[in-house]
């Protein structure tokens, strides 16, 4: 949904693919799933810190628990969703956190 709007999107299905990406190719927003399988995403955060793993990238939270934004703040995200979640949720949070990076280039989805 997010390539569809112009984004470049990366996936990792666990935490230690994630670092990988971040290792390799730091994004402008980072898309988080708490419940991540082998290293969830308390575990990944904070590997990523001890890591200095692109530590200012923004961090959008998307969890299942009965309150996000609970997760959202302990995890250091700029925004948290609950899933299930409405895409043009996703979208805005996603568009709010790019926006906060100085350096990134925001490239608006073609006419």
């Amino acid at each position: 949904m997010l390539e569809f709007e112009g984004y470049a999107v990366q996936t990792a299905s666990t935490g230690w693919a994630a670092l990988a990406l971040l290792a390799k190719d730091p994004p402008a927003c980072i898309v988080l799933d708490p419940a991540l399988p082998k290293m969830d995403g308390w575990q990944f955060r904070h590997k990523q810190h001890s890591l200095e793993l692109a530590p200012d990238v923004p961090v959008v939270v998307i969890s299942t628990a009965l309150h996000p934004e609970q997760d959202g703040k302990t995890l250091g995200a700029v925004a948290s969703i609950g899933a299930p979640f409405e895409f043009a949720d996703l979208e805005r949070v996603v568009g709010q956190a790019v926006a906060q990076r100085s350096d990134a280039v925001a490239i608006p989805p073609e006419a």
